[in-house]
This record gives C-alpha cells, structure tokens and sequence, in this order.
C-alpha cells in the first residue's frame, strides 16, 4: 500500500510535468482520470490500514448508539449502506467519492495551478482525510468549495455550505466566524498585524490563554472543557516548534513578503493567506489541547495545499519553483507515511470478503 502511495504520487507528478501539453479535448479525460484514481486508492483500501477505518466500522455496527456518537450524515450513510449493501466497505467507498469528489470541484474555482495543489493534496489532506479522518474530509472539502463564495461576500451562500458541512463534522462551526474575513487587499498596517501573529501567539500560549473560556455558548464551551481534561489526562502534547509548523510559519512569512508579486494574479490570495495566519494562530495558542488545535489548525489550513503553487508566483525560474513545490510535496508524504503513519504497511486487522 505504501508503494502504491507513491507510485500515484509519482502519476501526479508526471500529469504537473505534462500539464501544459495536455489539450481541451483530453483536459477533462485526464482530470477525470485522476479523480478515479484518488477516489479508487481511498475507497477500495483494506480496513484497518489507516487509523481510523476500524473505529468507523465499529460506528457503524453500533445501530442504536450511532446517532449519539456520530454527525447525522454518517448515522443516515450508515443505516442506508447496512439496509442496501449490507458491507461496511460501502461506507468508505461513499465517503470517498463525496470527499474526493468536492476537493477536485474545488479547486479550478480557487486556483490556477490545479495539478499542482492535487499533488500537494495527495501528499497532505487526502492521507490526512479521505484515509483518516474521513467525515472531516467531507467538511473541509465543502469549505474549499464555499471559498469563492466568502471572497465575494455571499455570506448566506458561504453560511449555508458551512452548516452543511457542520452536518459531516461538527468541527466545521468553527468556520463559521470567518465570515469576518475578507478578500480584500491587505494593508500596510495588516500585514505588519500578521507579520507578528506569531510572536503574539507564542506569547499567548506561554501565558497559558485559554480562548475556551471565552466562549459565550454553554454547551460548545463544556463539550470543549472536556476535550480539555482528557488532554491533562494525557502524556501528549504540542511541540509549536516541530519543524514541520517552523516551515509553515515560513511559508506565512514568504507569502506576506512577496504578498504584491501575487495578488494581482491570485484572486483569492489576500484572503486566502488571512486564513493561513488564523490556521496558524490556532495551532500555537491552542496548542495546550492537542485534538483542538490539531482540528482547527488543520481544518482551516487546508488552503495551504492552494498557497503553497504560488511560488510558482514568487520565484523567477519557473523550472526551479515546479522542484521546490515538488520537493516540498514528496517531503509531505514521507512525513505522513513514515513518520505520522497515516498508512500502515499492513492492516491491523483482517476484513472478511
């Protein structure tokens, strides 16, 4: 499985490579090549290769409780399969399709340079969420989906899209601030703002702020409170200087730097690098609970996979900003391969045909 990983990586590659050559009359076959071929690594995997699979089976093999441990669409997704299939591999095939699906809609709406944010998808979020963290995945491709509409201000649009995604995870409330996020050009006095985002944030996070208990809604506050005692339970934590988030400050820095070289030629650029800085922003102050800060950081910055091809933007040899992205990428998927084992060389367990 983990040379399959990288043998598609190595198909992505090749299709960025190529890209320019490939024409309309074959644009469409090619995208829809990759999609099958995403959709097919994820939906058809062994249960109990990645971390999650084993779990959700045994969600779906509690009837009674499901409704109560689960968002509504996977008790619905659930009880449909168990009546009509019959086989919990259904529900991963669903969950692919839908998730891979949206991410692959998304991206041509917020992005020039498709085949290079797949790449770094593939890398990235697709192990993290169509293999993982499945009903997520779903939620954050909706909010990639939704983007354009929060750029333009259709925040009823935007609204609506969250609350759905809400119904696959109910991490997704936390997007739903975000309406306060504009597309508009980023000023002087804001960018010297998120220049120091970090340092502020550090700061918070040695001064032990807690954001929690700030929230004025009861219910969301004591569900996050208990997040909370369970992290105090635990023996792990956040390192806000693990070398993966130490390049992703770098890359906030790098964007805000040459911040003018790629905002007339990326739309969606001055707010998508505000969304990175918040992503950010989250992962250190709330670093103390290692679920939450995880969730948000990770929910919000996905629209690093989109960030990151601007480089492309940035650097003059265009040549040697197609390794740099590609170098980045590949590093990515070790990363997750290896180190955070996103994918097990074998599965935990055995799944009866």
């Amino acid at each position: 499985m983990i040379l399959l990983a990288f043998f598609i990586w190595c198909i992505l590659f090749a299709i960025c490579v190529v890209n320019r050559y490939i024409t309309n009359k074959y644009a469409h076959i090619v995208y829809a090549f990759v999609f099958l071929l995403l959709f097919s690594f994820a939906g058809f995997r062994e249960v109990g290769i990645d971390h999650d699979s084993l779990a959700y089976k045994n969600y779906y093999e509690s009837e009674r409780i499901i409704w109560l441990i689960a968002e509504p669409t996977f008790g619905i997704i659930s009880t449909f399969v168990s009546y009509v299939f019959k086989d919990f591999r259904f529900v991963l095939l669903i969950y692919a399709l839908i998730g891979v699906y949206i991410k692959l809609k998304a991206f041509p709406r917020i992005t020039s340079f498709v085949y290079w944010t797949i790449l770094l998808y593939f890398s990235t979020y697709f192990l993290l969420h169509e293999f993982t963290q499945i009903r997520a995945g779903i939620a954050s491709g909706i909010f990639l989906y939704a983007i354009p509409y929060l750029a333009c201000r259709k925040l009823k649009i935007y609204t609506l899209f969250i609350i759905i995604a809400c119904l696959f995870h109910y991490s997704a409330l936390v997007l739903l601030p975000l309406v306060f996020i504009s597309n508009k050009e980023i000023s002087k006095y804001e960018k010297m703002f998120l220049f120091l985002i970090i340092p502020i944030a550090i700061i918070l996070h040695y001064l032990h702020f807690n954001p929690i208990a700030e929230i004025p809604i009861e219910t969301v506050r004591l569900k996050l409170e208990i997040y909370q005692k369970e992290q105090e339970s635990s023996s792990t934590s956040l390192n806000i200087f693990n070398l993966v988030y130490i390049v992703k400050y770098i890359f906030l820095y790098v964007f805000l730097l040459f911040y003018k070289k790629v905002k007339h030629k990326a739309i969606y650029s001055s707010l998508l690098i505000r969304l990175y800085a918040i992503s950010l922003f989250a992962y250190i102050v709330l670093s103390d609970n290692t679920i939450l800060a995880m969730r948000i950081s990770e929910l919000i910055g996905i629209v690093e996979i989109v960030l990151i091809p601007y480089l492309i933007y940035i650097i003059k040899q265009k040549s040697f900003a197609f390794v740099i992205i590609s170098v980045i990428s590949l590093s990515y998927l070790v990363i997750n391969i290896f180190s955070l084992e996103l994918i097990y060389d074998k599965a935990i367990t055995s799944y009866p045909l």
